[in-house]
């Protein structure tokens, strides 16, 4: 069976984590992977995924990565599953919903 295509846009802090979560996610996905380089570029990302055929895009990075992804999806206005993995500092978002501090747990 396929994969389904799937991107993980990441903050540059949570680059270091890229390498343990690339073999886990890859299990499920076909993962294509971004850093961003600039403020805002997660929203540009997540935009254009659905032109790419993503259904799935997974933040790696704190709140603001998290909130850029799902701003961008929102813009585009089309359905998809938005995932987080915790990257960043603070991680409010993932610790208010019960997920680990570290993204490999």
């Amino acid at each position: 069976m396929d994969k389904e295509p799937a991107l993980l846009v990441i903050h540059p802090k949570a680059e270091r984590h890229v390498i343990d979560i690339l073999p886990i996610l890859e299990e499920r996905w076909e993962i294509t992977h971004r850093v961003t380089a600039y403020a805002g570029q997660g929203i540009e990302l997540a935009e254009q995924a659905f032109q790419q055929d993503y259904r799935w895009i997974i933040s790696l990075g704190g709140d603001g990565t998290l909130n850029e992804v799902v701003n961008g999806a929102m813009q585009a206005q089309r359905p998809c599953t938005v995932g987080t993995l915790p990257g960043g500092t603070v991680n409010q978002w993932a610790r208010e919903i019960g997920l680990p501090a570290h993204p490999i747990e």
